[in-house]
């Protein structure tokens, strides 16, 4: 099997589906470590999947890669939907994830996608 070129929208959105399966999962711990550091607080990244029973999260198609000060964005979108309070819910989000240039300083870990930040579209 071929290795995927760490730089490329594909290994970004290999992340992203590692990220959803452990969400379907219910794996919150291991979900949140792949969050960068504008990850919201650990009890706010709880309270947005936590309320789902039978929680399903699913990942639209990424947009092209932007570049800006240094560094490469990719935007995933996201729709989560199950039960929540005894009804059908659904959110949406779209993952915005961010690797830096090989600018000179950068470290290995910083040149490797992570997911930067979710960006919720509707209300909780």
């Amino acid at each position: 099997m071929p290795v995927t070129d760490p730089k490329s929208t594909q290994a970004a959105v290999d992340l992203v589906h590692s990220f959803i399966e452990l969400l379907n999962q219910r794996k919150f711990d291991e979900a949140y470590m792949l969050l960068g550091p504008g990850a919201p607080p650990r009890t706010d990244f709880d309270k947005q999947f936590t309320r789902f029973a039978d929680l399903k999260v699913t990942a639209g198609a990424p947009g092209d890669q932007e570049g800006a000060a240094g560094s490469i964005y990719l935007s995933i979108p996201l729709t989560l939907t199950g039960t929540a309070d005894g009804k059908n819910a659904s959110r949406s989000a779209t993952a915005i994830l961010r690797r830096v240039n090989d600018v000179p300083g950068s470290t290995e870990a910083q040149r490797h996608w992570h997911i930067e930040r979710m960006e919720w579209r509707n209300a909780a």
